[in-house]
């Protein structure tokens, strides 16, 4: 799904048109939002690994997804944490959205039975 956006057109996963409007505000959910994978060619061949990291955080998803079945690397999930890192670091992430992705997640965990 693309949704248009005021500056031109995200796929669903960068939006916050898509995520923080209309799934969290008008549809009300509260819960873990996981990307589609971030590593499908409209992602990837049009904002690569760092912005579509960036976009997707700002716009609300909590888990990114990365496949690594079309293109495998097996260093690509140190290589999205390396990003995510110097993102927050460089201030293009506030901390605090992190902080909000971590308390959904770990939220989740409880329900499922998965934390001791």
């Amino acid at each position: 799904m693309v949704h248009r956006e005021k500056s031109g057109e995200l796929p669903a996963s960068l939006s916050p048109a898509v995520i923080k409007d209309l799934l969290r505000g008008s549809l009300g959910w509260q819960g873990v939002v996981i990307t589609d994978d971030l590593q499908m060619g409209a992602v990837e061949n049009t904002y690569g690994m760092q912005e579509a990291v960036r976009l997707a955080v700002l716009a609300g998803s909590d888990i990114l997804l990365f496949g690594n079945n079309m293109r495998h690397d097996p260093q690509e999930g140190r290589k999205a944490h390396a990003a995510l890192v110097r993102l927050v670091r460089e201030g293009a992430i506030p901390e605090s959205r992190i902080r909000e992705s971590y308390k959904r997640i770990m939220k989740l965990k409880a329900v499922a039975g998965l934390l001791h």
